[in-house]
C-alpha cells in the first residue's frame, strides 16, 4: 500500500483552500423591512408611457461586494397576493451612484452612474406570488457586480405603457431616515425618506478566479506533480 507524503497532502490543502477563497458564496440584503406603509409607485401605476422611479439605497448596508442577481418587493402589508401587478412593460436599471441618500438631483438623469446596466426587460402581469412565507415580487435579471466602495446602489425603474392596478407594496413614506430614499416623476417628483422595502438576493466574492490565483494554482499543482512524479522516480 502506498502512502501519501506529508508534502503531498500539504499541496492538497492549499490548493484546495486556494478554491474556497475564489468561490462566490450567496447572500441576501433586506433594506428597510418590514415597512411601516405601503405605495403604489411604480408597479401600481405605471398606465402611462414615460412613467419613471428611481431609488438610492446607502451604501453602509451592504458591506462586501455583490454580484446582484434578484430583486425582491415585497406585499405582506396590503391584502397579500390578491393585487396583480399591472401588466405594464418594464426596464429596470442597476448602477453605482455618487448621489447620497435624500440627495436624489430631480433632473433624473443626474442620478444614473457610469456603470448603469440594464437587469431586467418584460412585462409583469400576474399576481404577487407566496414565496419563502412571504409575498414577494421577485424579479431575476442579468446579474449586476456592486461595489459599495465606490458609492451608493441606484435601481433606476423605467415603465413603457400598460394597464393600471391597485397593487401597493409595503414601503416607509417619509421614515426611511438614511437607509434609503426615492425620486420619481408620478406625482411630486421629489420624496426624500421615501421608498419600497426592497431585498437584493447574489453573490459575494468573485465568481471566477482572478488571473493571479489562477497562475498561482496552475504553478502549485504543477509543483506538485512534478514532485510526485520525481518520489516515483527515485
Amino acid at each position: 500500500m502506498r502512502v501519501v507524503s506529508g508534502r503531498a497532502v500539504w499541496v492538497a490543502a492549499v490548493v484546495l483552500a486556494m478554491l474556497a477563497d475564489v468561490t462566490a458564496s450567496a447572500d441576501s440584503v433586506r433594506i428597510g423591512g418590514p415597512g411601516t406603509d405601503t405605495n403604489r409607485y411604480p408597479f401600481g401605476e405605471a398606465a402611462l408611457a414615460g412613467k419613471r422611479y428611481q431609488q438610492v439605497y446607502n451604501s453602509a448596508l451592504f458591506g462586501d461586494p455583490m454580484t446582484i442577481s434578484e430583486i425582491g418587493f415585497f406585499n405582506n402589508r396590503d391584502l397579500p397576493g390578491y393585487y396583480p401587478v399591472s401588466g405594464s412593460n418594464f426596464s429596470i436599471y442597476l448602477s453605482t451612484t455618487s448621489k447620497l441618500v435624500n440627495g436624489l438631483d430631480t433632473v433624473m438623469d443626474n442620478n444614473v452612474g457610469g456603470d448603469n446596466a440594464l437587469f431586467f426587460l418584460g412585462v409583469l402581469d400576474s399576481k404577487v406570488p407566496f414565496v419563502d412565507g412571504e409575498w414577494k415580487l421577485q424579479l431575476t435579471g442579468t446579474p449586476f457586480t456592486y461595489d459599495p466602495a465606490n458609492g451608493n446602489l441606484l435601481v433606476d425603474i423605467l415603465a413603457t405603457g400598460g394597464s393600471d392596478s391597485h397593487l401597493y407594496l409595503d414601503a416607509h413614506n417619509g421614515d426611511f431616515g438614511t437607509d434609503s430614499s426615492r425620486m420619481e416623476n408620478y406625482a411630486s417628483g421629489f420624496d426624500e425618506g421615501f421608498g419600497l422595502v426592497t431585498q437584493f438576493v447574489g453573490s459575494r466574492g468573485p465568481a471566477v478566479p482572478e488571473a493571479g490565483t489562477l497562475a498561482s494554482l496552475c504553478t502549485l499543482t504543477g509543483l506538485g506533480g512534478l514532485w510526485l512524479l520525481r518520489r516515483r522516480r527515485a
